[in-house]
């Protein structure tokens, strides 16, 4: 072996020159940002540099310029100004004035009655629709209302009349009549619409059972015949009739004593006493 060889075989053999891996592209955005391109002021603002990158930011942008353009009502505060209400009120549509309600209440109120519904709902702010639905409520709770009192009123004139029944039996019309006269000759027939009032629970005043008997006893004291009106004969009431019947139950009565040649009549005339009890 030449001396050339050996001395190339033992020689130590250079290592190549191992190149610089390439930075990662993760690496390299964290190295830069997208921020780095603002100036200071806008960079340090947590508005912007809360995006990631920038088309978060742009997204964003958008969607504001949107809200902004937009037609909107800043929502009402507890510490607004009633300048600030008077605004708000204008800007989601209250009527300019409060007789621009359009209400179909003129049937169920009086003129008085609406203007100070109008101005309530004025200076509530509401919205014509609003008022709307509003005055279709107190509508229908009106009618209910008129419905149910006037239930009770038919049944409050029932519940007299069926004690006047009671005390007057068939003579009830009769008597009711007998007290319209008497109320109209001594108290005037101008006075009479007097008997039109309604009381509270609903029944008129000329309708009471204590007022139609009142007038009747006067009558009866003073003679019906020197009451102004028809002169008919009056119909037999449940007391009289109960009287006159216990007249045909005494024991020396025709009624009682069975071989009476007036026996049969007064058993008769009895029979048509009770008809009247």
């Amino acid at each position: 072996m030449s001396e050339e060889a050996a001395v190339a075989e033992t020689a130590p053999v250079a290592e190549a020159p191992v190149a610089e891996a390439p930075i990662a592209a993760s690496e390299a955005s964290a190295q830069t940002s997208w921020l780095d391109s603002l100036n200071e002021e806008y960079r340090s603002n947590s508005l912007v540099n809360k995006f990631e990158d920038p088309n978060e930011f742009a997204k964003s942008y958008i969607n504001q310029f949107k809200v902004i353009g937009a037609d909107k009502v800043v929502k009402p505060s507890k510490n607004w100004s009633d300048e600030q209400y008077q605004e708000f009120y204008a800007a989601t549509g209250r009527p300019e004035a409060p007789d621009q309600y359009q209400t179909p209440l003129s049937e169920q109120y009086g003129e008085e009655e609406l203007a100070g519904l109008r101005q309530m709902a004025f200076e509530a702010g509401l919205q014509p629709r609003q008022f709307e639905k509003l005055s279709q409520f107190l509508m229908q709770a009106t009618d209910q209302v008129d419905q149910s009192n006037d239930a009770m009123y038919e049944q409050k004139a029932f519940e007299a009349r069926e004690m006047l029944r009671q005390e007057y039996g068939h003579a009830m019309d009769q008597k009711v009549n007998l007290a319209i006269r008497t109320a109209q000759q001594y108290l005037g027939s101008d006075n009479m619409p007097i008997f039109e009032t309604q009381l509270p629970d609903g029944t008129l005043l000329g309708d009471h059972p204590a007022v139609v008997k009142m007038f009747v006893n006067i009558a009866e004291s003073m003679g019906e015949d020197r009451i102004v009106g028809e002169t008919n004969e009056m119909v037999m009431t449940p007391q009289e009739a109960k009287r006159q019947i216990d007249e045909y139950m005494r024991p020396d009565s025709p009624y009682r004593i069975a071989d009476h040649p007036d026996h049969d009549a007064a058993v008769a005339e009895v029979n048509r006493l009770f008809g009247f009890v």
